[in-house]
């Protein structure tokens, strides 16, 4: 029976007036320096408001602004009878976490079936506001019955709270309510463990950019723990407990880094956007880096606590995420129960899992102190998705994937099989980053940082020396495929003599790549993986002292290419057309390729051709 918004808004009442100490408080939101002081906005503006001063934190702003919505609403109430109607906050505003632009949550309440005159008197006025108003009109027994239908109505009923109108109707609801949730609490924890899955499957690793509100570790995680204790606490009819110590903190991060996103934008923009972060942190006047910093760690916590309280099942794990899922080979020698011991161990199972992907314990702190530096460090680079501890972690679960799954025909699987010692490969993803943020370049200061740990962890010097190669030079194949001519046999010979030798280049090769796929979809595509495997063959070739068929690269991909397209095309025609372009075209180019160039040629006629079609999201003309 509920009225729908008007399109355009009423034209017979003050357009915006219902809410104007809210609204006032709304504006002085952007108009003041800095959310965390007063500056020359606070003190009380021209409708009463008292502005919170210089020292105000993120709970305390939301709680302003929820005051002066409590007190518009409350004055639009008294307009109607306040017999057998209530108006209640419920969801964020019924919590009282309101932020620039939020929805406002709210139940019209009644004791019978709802009066339309009163509906009206007071959702026309807010919807002229133009501000965004979830409503809901019941009567107590009728929230009931939402409730038990649908799990965001019972969640958001735990923190319902009387607004303005008849107490004792208000009272109603609450012991309606609790009977609710004695009987659908256990369904409820079922639906919110289930929803948690979802959202890990659908973000296994911390973003870069998370969402404060709805990602992991956000605010909704925050509030489903609450909920579950509030749900308990409904059930006994104890008084729910507020949020202490770390979670009290996290709230407060998540609440104040919402305000200052919400403060910078005409919209509700709950995403901590990179492009954001220097005027976010301007805001609420830090640094940048360290507040992201702060931002992660307080996301990891609230994303642990989500996982203790919900208990989600065990999902499936990929088979290529399973123990013993490594070629069988020969692996570090370490003494059972060191530290070096416990982080192969740890490598050897690397999966996504927490936020944080290697908590802080003494062994890792003996072993590896420099880890420390990289815990939830954020990236500088736009196109990185995971804060840099976070990255490196997918990047050790890229390389096993890469153990049993040959993407792009890279040979990974190939080339991992032949290695002497697997574990290399785990602590060279491993430590490959482990030189950022120490200052200069991040390659040359993790090389010294990895000669140190080599020591700390007494690996003999053959392993030593690999491991710092590799982390020098883990960006040389995807810098040199990329931007220079891999025809070249001195871009060869210089890529080569860099390497040194066939197990480092090896190495090298699985790590590039764990690193690129880690990075994310703008790093890694198919014709990067061509151009990378390319010139791996060729530097392979270049180091070893024989080939092993006695063929040159190029020879044998011309062979290959004319044997796969000779059916269709004619093997001469092949050759001809792989003799008018350079070396580098059949380094590069798949035989698959070269057929349908052939075609395109044919279809030319001596004329011209013209072909359109999609590469892994890019557009491609020939």
């Amino acid at each position: 029976m509920a009225p729908s918004p008007p399109a355009e808004g009423r034209t017979d009442a003050p357009q915006g007036q219902a809410l104007r100490r809210y609204q006032e408080a709304r504006s002085a939101m952007v108009e003041r320096a800095s959310l965390l002081s007063g500056g020359e906005s606070s003190g009380a503006g021209s409708s009463g408001v008292e502005l919170p001063g210089t020292g105000s934190s993120g709970v305390e702003l939301s709680r302003w602004l929820t005051e002066a919505l409590d007190a518009d609403l409350a004055e639009l109430a008294s307009t109607v009878r306040t017999g057998g109607f209530a108006a209640v906050a419920v969801g964020g505003y019924g919590r009282r976490e309101q932020c620039r632009h939020s929805d406002i949550d709210l139940m019209l309440l009644f004791d019978r079936e709802p009066e339309r005159e009163v509906v009206d008197a007071i959702l026309y006025p807010l919807w002229d506001t133009g501000i965004q108003i979830g409503y809901s009109v019941r009567t107590p027994e009728q929230a009931a019955v939402a409730a038990q239908e649908n799990v965001e109505t019972l969640t958001s009923l735990l923190s319902a709270r009387l607004i303005a109108g008849d107490a004792q109707l208000y009272e109603r609801f609450l012991r309606t309510r609790r009977k609710i949730v004695r009987r659908n609490r256990r369904w409820m924890q079922r639906e919110l463990a289930t929803r948690r899955r979802e959202l890990v499957r659908e973000e296994p690793w911390q973003l870069q950019q998370p969402d404060v509100k709805t990602g992991r570790g956000g605010l909704r995680e925050l509030h489903a723990v609450q909920w579950l204790a509030d749900a308990d606490a409904i059930a006994d009819e104890r008084d729910p407990t507020p949020l202490e110590g770390a979670r009290a903190d996290a709230r407060e991060t998540l609440l104040l880094t919402r305000h200052a996103l919400h403060s910078l934008t005409e919209r509700p923009e709950d995403r901590y956007l990179q492009s954001l972060v220097p005027a976010v942190a301007e805001r609420i006047g830090v640094d940048p880096a360290a507040w992201s910093r702060k931002l992660f760690t307080a996301m990891r916590h609230v994303d642990a606590n989500a996982e203790e309280a919900l208990q989600p099942p065990a999902s499936r794990v990929p088979r290529w995420l399973r123990r013993g899922s490594l070629p069988s080979t020969t692996t570090v020698k370490t003494s059972a129960g060191t530290d070096l011991d416990r982080l192969l161990t740890r490598l050897r199972t690397a999966s996504p899992g927490p936020l944080d992907p290697l908590p802080d314990e003494e062994w890792l702190a003996r072993v590896l102190p420099e880890w420390e530096v990289l815990r939830a460090l954020p990236h500088i680079a736009p196109f990185h998705r995971h804060p840099a501890d976070v990255h490196v972690w997918r990047t050790v679960v890229e390389a096993l994937r890469g153990a049993s799954e040959d993407e792009d025909g890279t040979e990974t699987v190939a080339v991992t099989a032949g290695l002497a010692n697997t574990d290399e490969l785990l602590l060279g993803a491993f430590l490959h980053d482990i030189g950022k943020g120490h200052g200069g370049n991040h390659s040359e200061v993790g090389a010294v940082i990895t000669e140190r740990f080599a020591t700390r962890a007494g690996l003999d010097d053959e392993t030593a020396q690999r491991l710092i190669t590799v982390v020098q030079h883990h960006l040389l194949l995807s810098t040199v495929a990329t931007r220079r001519d891999i025809a070249d046999e001195r871009v060869i010979r210089e890529t080569a003599a860099l390497a040194g030798d066939v197990p480092t280049l090896d190495l090298l090769y699985l790590v590039s790549i764990a690193d690129a796929r880690a990075t994310g979809p703008d790093v890694w595509n198919a014709w990067k993986a061509q151009l990378v495997h390319s010139l791996f063959i060729r530097v392979r070739e270049e180091l070893s002292e024989v080939s092993p068929d006695g063929i040159s690269t190029t020879e044998r991909l011309r062979g290959e290419a004319a044997a796969a397209l000779g059916p269709r095309l004619g093997a001469d025609a092949v050759l001809a057309h792989l003799d008018q372009l350079p070396p580098s075209y059949v380094l590069s180019t798949p035989p698959d390729t070269i057929g349908e160039h052939l075609e395109l040629i044919r279809e030319a006629a001596g004329g011209s051709a013209l072909r359109h079609d999609e590469l892994h999201g890019i557009d491609r003309l020939t």
